[in-house]
């Protein structure tokens, strides 16, 4: 995993790259999403994540969670996210038909 490239990203690995730089660092979107894109060259992974001010330590666990990441993931933290609404929402109206008013 070591030295991967922005090129060697998929276009999901892209998208997350540039959703963490904006959320996981001082990196602003349109910065985040010019680096995915390549514009600033083809640098690497943890490259970018110590630019934007993460340590190496760092930097590299980041390079490694977006190296991993898949759509079969995504698809399911949203499956997992919907589960867990619905239950709060069947413990929210439980809980209302038990007060007393």
């Amino acid at each position: 995993m070591a030295g991967k490239r922005i090129s060697d990203l998929d276009y999901i690995q892209r998208s997350h790259f540039a959703w963490r730089l904006d959320h996981k660092t001082a990196m602003g979107l349109l910065t985040a999403c010019a680096y995915a894109r390549g514009e600033h060259g083809d640098l690497e992974i943890a490259e970018v994540f110590k630019i934007a001010g993460k340590s190496e330590h760092s930097a590299k666990i980041h390079a490694a969670k977006v190296l991993s990441y898949s759509l079969e993931q995504a698809k399911a933290k949203i499956a997992h996210d919907a589960v867990a609404i619905a239950a709060a929402e069947e413990f929210e109206t439980e809980a209302d038909s038990c007060r007393v008013r």
